[in-house]
């Protein structure tokens, strides 16, 4: 199974956090570092583009649930799914996680910020 978080952080640190800005190269390295893995490719991509790694990079955690929140909210507004499951809880929290960790910014509740989830 492939460990997003540190793929995701594999490629921020290889290619700066300057793709988090950067939609287009951001695509490009979630493609090409993810490519069998869609929905995770564009549950990242959808948090790229709604800002969450932007607002993470600039605050830290202090916006950490806000975060969750809105990547909830985009997904809801753009896959217009019921959250039965809690797929889309889930999806936002992953979204959130994912990037936080890849930006080496401490999720709170987590003892220690280098092991993910």
């Amino acid at each position: 199974m492939i460990d997003f978080k540190k793929k995701l952080k594999s490629i921020v640190e290889e290619h700066g956090t300057s793709i988090i800005f950067d939609s287009e190269a951001c695509e490009r390295l979630l493609a090409e570092h993810l490519s069998k893995q869609k929905a995770a490719q564009n549950i990242l991509l959808i948090a790229q583009k709604e800002g969450i790694p932007q607002i993470l990079h600039r605050s830290g955690n202090k916006s950490y649930v806000a975060l969750q929140i809105k990547m909830k909210k985009a997904l809801d507004d753009r896959f217009n799914l019921p959250d039965n499951y809690g797929f889309i809880t889930q999806s936002a929290r992953f979204a959130v996680n994912t990037w936080a960790y890849a930006l080496d910014i401490p999720i709170p509740g987590n003892k220690n910020r280098s092991e993910p989830d």
